[in-house]
């Protein structure tokens, strides 16, 4: 499988998330299309850029809802960071105030299959001119055993987690009062220019453009 999850674009108003809400719906999205498509006794990987930090909830949701592993914390542990993206020495994206994070993944599944090695790679073009892109490549090496005859009855996807139901829920009843009270916040600013419209003259609607007129 191979996938990429909305971008956290920020709101420059308020600092939030603009699609918090759209990436965790998209995590559970890709959790129950991993429970319910992956061969039981078959080993299974799941690549992308993700958009989320290890210690989001997003990746709570694919960690505790599928037996998907991490290839670099299998590898390297939490001691390295691993970043992939706004890293210091990447000219696209070094800017970036929050610093660099790790939000490209490797993730791994099967009873027969072991990550030896993950690194990141692809960072600068042979010249060392620019990068090759804004974000930086995963490399994982594995060993695949024979799979098991008949799976182990642990293999079978049972109900999802209550943690994991929770989790998404918190995130996306936080993300829908929020889009909720931006919604009533972009009604007054509407209002308010309409109002200070009317002021400066009459206003009327054109019937080809539909567009507001002062008088």
């Amino acid at each position: 499988y191979t996938t990429h999850l909305a971008a956290a674009y920020t709101n420059e108003l308020t600092s939030e998330d603009a699609h918090s809400g759209h990436r965790m719906a998209q995590a559970v999205q890709l959790m129950q299309f991993v429970r319910n498509t992956r061969l039981l006794n078959a080993s299974h990987l799941v690549t992308g850029d993700l958009n989320t930090m290890p210690f989001e909830s997003g990746m709570s949701v694919l960690r505790e809802g599928t037996p998907l592993q991490d290839a670099w914390l299998e590898t390297h542990g939490e001691e390295e960071d691993g970043h992939t993206c706004h890293t210091p020495d990447n000219i696209y994206s070094c800017s970036d105030p929050e610093g660099p994070k790790r939000i490209d993944y490797v993730l791994f599944g099967g009873s027969s299959i072991k990550c030896t090695h993950c690194c990141v790679s692809l960072k600068r073009v042979p010249s060392g001119e620019f990068n090759f892109s804004d974000h930086c490549g995963v490399v994982a090496d594995f060993e695949i055993g024979r799979p098991v005859s008949s799976p182990d009855a642990s293999e079978y996807p049972g109900p999802i987690p209550s943690s994991v139901l929770s989790t998404a829920s918190d995130v996306l009843v936080e993300c829908i009062a929020g889009a909720t009270d931006r919604l009533k916040r972009c009604k007054l600013r509407l209002m308010l220019t309409m109002l200070v419209r009317f002021q400066d003259g009459p206003i009327r609607m054109t019937r080809k453009s539909k567009s507001m007129v002062s008088m």
